[in-house]
């Protein structure tokens, strides 16, 4: 099958990208990466790039960068779930978890790291990471966790019925003044539609 447009797709193909070219392309990616070798044991050796978005995620020049340890970046706490990522990847797959980073000002920020490794030219084998800042949504994450927290504190202890419906009428939740009000137990209530225990003349 010939697409209708393929002649563009073999121009993109056949073009041949200088390494300036490919280093620009690098640099200008929207998310972190970072280019770790591995040496022979498999172990994380050292960085031999990152780009800029890199650099203005942790705060670290370039230079500064390939003179630092992988590890120096890496919350030791997430130590071991680097470990099984390193694993994972012997397997040859994608991996992706989610870990803590320091700043160049030792400020901790929590990211989700996607890494693969592959063998480039040279036959050395390399962890080739995106790294994106998650803090937004770890907040977000909290603040939601709070909010549940409250309400369901609220839900519980209120003196008052408070109860939830399906779309029957019938009771699908029911606090407790909401047992002791009505004075039958959680179970009957749960088999019960909110009819039942209205007033005849309501």
């Amino acid at each position: 099958m010939k697409l209708k447009n393929d002649n563009n797709f073999d121009g993109i193909f056949e073009k041949k990208f200088s390494k300036r070219d490919l280093y620009t392309i690098l640099q200008n990616m929207n998310q972190a990466l970072y280019i770790i070798a591995l040496n022979d044991k498999m172990e994380i050796d050292r960085f031999v790039e990152v780009n800029q978005a890199a650099h203005d995620q942790l705060g670290y020049s370039r230079e500064e960068f390939l003179n630092l340890s992988p590890f120096e970046i890496i919350d030791l706490n997430y130590y071991h779930f680097l470990n099984e990522e390193l694993q994972q990847h012997r397997g040859g797959g994608p991996v992706t978890i989610e870990s803590t980073h320091f700043t160049k000002k030792g400020e901790k920020i929590p990211v989700e790291v996607s890494s693969r490794i592959k063998t480039l030219g040279d036959n050395t084998k390399y962890i080739l990471s995106t790294v994106r800042n998650i803090a937004t949504s770890k907040e977000t994450e909290l603040l939601l966790e709070r909010t549940l927290k409250q309400f369901e504190s609220l839900f519980k202890k209120n003196p008052d019925i408070i109860f939830f419906l399906n779309v029957e009428g019938k009771f699908t939740k029911v606090n407790a003044a909401g047992e002791k009000i009505l004075a039958y137990s959680m179970d009957e209530l749960l088999s019960m539609s909110y009819e039942s225990v209205l007033h005849p003349e309501i």
